[in-house]
């Protein structure tokens, strides 16, 4: 068997993970979240576990069976893909400010805003770094959670209560959110893309300054 031969089938062995990784659905959030970065960092984590399980095997230069040179491949690449699988495995994925409430320790990301300025619960818009380590790594943003003072049926509604609050409380950012696959009613919402953290401290600062503040996620936030 020539080098070649066995480097092939340790690298392949490497791959292996990767299967492992689709079928758990991590093909499901790369296809869900197609970015060019992800994408990018997705071929490199292939490319890397593939040579790794290449180089692993070419250390053992006596073995000739081929399902062990498949195991050996196998080996190293599936320790460190189940590391990442297993691990909390989130990152903060920067955005662009959209506004800051005085006083107060957080950021508000831009999201996705309508011709009637009714915004969307949506992710926080990767820069193409953070897209890379996503691909790379499978880390998922950890800013996914938003802080809501209300929810009103009627889209008038909505859009007239914000505008009392915001002379009400200046201090604070008051946005329209339109109903998603969790919400059915239109939504006030003074936080956007924080971490969970970052949204229980805006809302004890909400609910000290007079407002019936909650804060949640979402499952499978589309991209801005």
């Amino acid at each position: 068997m020539t080098g070649r031969e066995r480097f092939l089938i340790g690298g392949f062995g490497g791959l292996a993970p990767v299967l492992i990784l689709f079928a758990t659905g991590d093909f499901q959030r790369l296809s869900f979240h197609a970015l060019l970065g992800t994408a990018l960092g997705y071929g490199i984590r292939v490319i890397a576990l593939f040579l790794i399980g290449g180089g692993v095997v070419s250390l053992y230069r006596d073995e000739e069976v081929r399902i062990k040179l498949f195991q050996l491949g196998l080996g190293a690449p599936a320790m460190i893909a189940g590391i990442l699988a297993s691990s909390t495995n989130t990152m903060t994925v920067p955005g662009d400010p959209a506004a800051t409430g005085a006083g107060l320790l957080t950021v508000v990301y831009a999201q996705a805003t309508a011709s009637n300025g009714v915004k969307q619960f949506s992710l926080p818009k990767p820069s193409f770094s953070a897209q890379l380590i996503q691909g790379l790594t499978g880390a998922q943003p950890s800013n996914v959670w938003f802080v809501l003072i209300g929810s009103y049926p009627s889209l008038t509604d909505a859009l007239n209560n914000a505008k009392t609050l915001k002379s009400r409380f200046p201090a604070f950012q008051v946005d329209v959110y339109a109903p998603n696959q969790s919400i059915s009613n239109y939504s006030l919402v003074i936080g956007a893309n924080l971490t969970e953290a970052q949204a229980q401290a805006l809302r004890e600062k909400a609910v000290a300054a007079g407002m019936p503040a909650s804060y949640r996620t979402f499952s499978n936030l589309p991209l801005p």
